[in-house]
């Protein structure tokens, strides 16, 4: 369920700057992008 999580929070972090400067200032390396994107499509 986790991995969903930060799937569903990835997918707004795309969409909205404010989470993505936070996290890319300070939780950039545990949120998987990249292992989201093809989980997600």
């Amino acid at each position: 369920m986790k991995r969903g999580i930060y799937c569903i929070f990835s997918a707004i972090d795309l969409h909205n700057p404010w989470l993505n400067f936070l996290l890319n200032g300070q939780q950039h390396s545990q949120w998987p992008f990249t292992s989201c994107q093809p989980v997600n499509a």
